[in-house]
């Protein structure tokens, strides 16, 4: 009896020491920890694409540099781009023209005017440019040139050269039609450069 007892103690006390090892400081293994999801880029900004294009107009020089939603630009020009527009003004926050977007083209509206005094309206891959408010065309851009005023743009080599003589100087990355918006030497440089901004940003 003695025995059975001794035995049963000596049990129970290496139960005791089994459990108290196993409850000492090496801590359970974690559960891993889920990896994070990875996070979706952010929206791409309108405005940014011609950051670092100079282009030289009538001689001018107008280096582009991104700026919030637009540009500024080394020629003094400040660039707006919204989701149906683009906005033109000088150094001073003047507006000098606007460029909307409508069903089947643009209309550019000149100093903060409500009458438009251009209108583009698409053509395939260009645009046929008429005078408003008389809607007399003017000409028609396209891949590679156009007519306008009855002579003939062609964008070639990143120059844009009207009746054979260069208007602008865009260099290569620039698309064709967009150029060849800078021939219409009939508008001012500011109307000229919105236009192009806007088929880059707001038609693309």
């Amino acid at each position: 009896m003695k025995t059975f007892r001794l035995i049963l103690w000596f049990t129970l006390c290496a139960l005791a020491l089994a459990c108290g090892k196993g409850g000492g400081g090496e801590e359970a293994p974690r559960a891993t920890e889920a990896a994070p999801e990875p996070k979706a880029p952010a929206a791409a900004v309108k405005g940014q694409g011609l950051a670092g294009t100079t282009i030289i107009i009538d001689g001018e020089h107008h280096t582009f540099k991104a700026k919030d939603s637009g540009y500024k630009t080394s020629g003094g020009l400040k660039f707006k781009v919204e989701a149906d527009r683009v906005k033109v003004k000088n150094e001073d926050d003047q507006e000098l023209c606007k460029i909307k977007k409508k069903d089947d083209g643009f209309k550019l509206y000149q100093k903060g005017g409500e009458e438009a005094v251009l209108k583009g309206k698409r053509r395939g891959d260009g645009f046929k440019l008429m005078k408003k408010p008389s809607d007399e065309e003017l000409g028609r851009v396209e891949n590679g040139g156009g007519t306008l005023g009855g002579q003939p743009v062609v964008v070639s080599g990143g120059e844009v050269k009207r009746n054979g003589e260069t208007v602008a100087k865009v260099g290569t990355g620039i698309p064709a039609t967009a150029a060849a918006l800078l021939g219409a030497t009939e508008l001012s440089k500011a109307e000229r450069l919105g236009m192009l901004v806007y088929v880059l940003e707001v038609e693309k």
